[in-house]
């Protein structure tokens, strides 16, 4: 990339449309807030210098919080403002700021893109990003479409048909949309109150202020945008699917490897890699299984701990660790592996972990036992449906 690239996502809005108790953004999906999947994907690009994120008061010290057991390190917080524009607007003044002084750029505001999107768009992937990055940069503006799925059509004041749209010649304009950042600026510079309270198009914004029209370009199913209750059904299956990539930490036992592996496929999840070191485990996987034979306390915590760890730093969706434990005396080792499971659900806020044990001390050896394949389906189940109620608990088979 020969330019730097700064994100703006306003997430100020109270998700009116959606009749929930809590704006949209910040329902949970899969386990996570929803806007948690957009900032993870935005903050791990290796080309995007900051994002500004528009939010309101109310919502400031949990967006802190989220941050933080995130472990994004791009993310600036901004107060946003009644609308989506006065909420960009926010974001594109901090901007001018920030560019303002800088020495480097001497009042050159050609190398840097803004890309503007939204917070409801969760799984909007990185090669949609950068061509439209690319093409803000070459062209001035940007923008995602999506072919019309229903016609379009206008009615008279008495509610009578007037006409309808060729729906071969209209597209949905979708974000993400960017901007080259001295375009965007004279467009929030120049905008009247009138678009800054009823408009909702960047790329408008663009045309009407500046004359520039923006390069639109075909993007794929991923980004469509929570609107509706019925959309976090759509999301959850989505994250569903995000989730399907299974690696497997598996101490000496066969039979339970190859359990598990038809378990997991009976549900529809992929096995990755399996391996008996965490450190040749995959960078895609995002649901950790880990088997430990006759361990101890310490080494269950350090397994453990170092799938977390993976996870955060590697998975933009958070995930699931299973930790199947067996070869282990019950009584004893479930009073510690519960305080174990408390200890991590007070640490980490956006991961799900379950213990498994197999409560027999020589069930490692017991190739053909039916608790092996019944421990596999359970674990199959919990990383499957991700139960958030769940969360923390310790199972005994």
């Amino acid at each position: 990339m020969d330019f730097r690239a700064f994100g703006i996502i306003p997430a100020a809005g109270s998700g009116l449309r959606t009749s929930l108790p809590l704006p949209k953004q910040f329902c949970l999906v899969a386990g996570r807030p929803l806007i948690a999947y957009t900032l993870k994907r935005f903050d791990r690009l290796p080309w995007m210098e900051e994002i500004y994120v528009a939010i309101s008061e109310d919502w400031k010290d949990y967006m802190e919080t989220l941050i933080t057991q995130c472990k994004l390190t791009k993310i600036r917080l901004i107060l946003g403002g009644t609308t989506r524009h006065r909420s960009i607007r926010n974001c594109i003044e901090e901007l001018n700021r920030k560019f303002d002084t800088e020495s480097s750029i001497s009042g050159d505001s050609g190398n840097q893109v803004v890309i503007v999107h939204d917070a409801v768009r969760p799984f909007v992937d990185e090669d949609t990003l950068k061509q439209i990055a690319v093409a803000a940069k070459e062209h001035g503006a940007s923008g995602a479409i999506r072919p019309l799925v229903s016609t379009v059509i206008a009615s008279d004041e008495n509610g009578i048909l007037d006409h309808s749209l060729v729906r071969s010649k209209y597209r949905e304009s979708h974000t993400p949309q960017a901007f080259r950042h001295s375009i965007i600026k004279t467009a929030y510079e120049k905008i009247s109150e009138y678009d800054l309270d009823y408009g909702t198009e960047c790329l408008h914004l663009a045309l009407e202020y500046t004359g520039t029209k923006a390069k639109l370009l075909e993007a794929p199913d991923e980004v469509w945008k929570v609107t509706y209750r019925k959309d976090f059904f759509a999301a959850e299956s989505i994250a569903t699917e995000i989730f399907s990539l299974v690696g497997l930490i598996m101490d000496d036992n066969t039979a339970l490897t190859k359990h598990l592996q038809v378990a997991l496929k009976e549900k529809n999840l992929q096995v990755g890699t399996t391996t008996a070191e965490i450190t040749k485990l995959s960078e895609e996987v995002n649901c950790i299984i880990l088997h430990k034979v006759t361990p101890t306390i310490d080494i269950i915590s350090t397994s453990c701990y170092q799938a977390i760890d993976l996870l955060q730093q590697h998975s933009s969706y958070g995930g699931v660790i299973t930790c199947i434990v067996s070869g282990v005396e019950l009584n004893k080792t479930w009073h510690q592996v519960q305080r174990l499971a408390q200890q991590i659900t007070t640490d980490i806020k956006l991961l799900q972990v379950y213990f498994v044990i197999i409560a027999d001390q020589d069930i490692h050896i017991k190739e053909d036992s039916a608790r092996l394949i019944k421990a596999s389906n359970m674990v199959a189940s919990l990383v499957y449906s991700r139960n958030q109620h769940l969360n923390g608990q310790v199972f005994v088979v």
